[in-house]
């Protein structure tokens, strides 16, 4: 489920790269996009909880499944899928 959500996305991954690499002087690098918290938020409400928890080790499961620390989580593990299955446009110099 999680390939196929990253593949049918590739204009909010290409968003979420680009935050993640500055361009230009007075942009900041951000660790964990809004654009991968939307998509977090997404699969969390869409997702039975029992299969939420197997997206987690058994020392990070969070409490609350659907909170802003689950989204967090999701995201950065998103993030680091998409990495593994090289969909991030820009190269490890941060060149598009």
């Amino acid at each position: 489920m999680l390939l196929f959500t990253l593949n049918e996305n590739t204009d909010l991954l290409n968003m979420h790269s680009r935050s993640r690499n500055k361009q230009f002087d007075y942009e900041q690098i951000r660790t964990s996009s809004t654009w991968m918290n939307i998509l977090s938020h997404s699969i969390q409400k869409n997702t039975a909880r029992k299969r939420m928890k197997t997206l987690f080790k058994m020392n990070e499961i969070p409490d609350d499944l659907l909170g802003e620390q689950a989204t967090e989580l999701t995201s950065i593990k998103l993030d680091a899928f998409a990495k593994l299955l090289g969909l991030n446009p820009y190269d490890s110099d941060g060149i598009f």
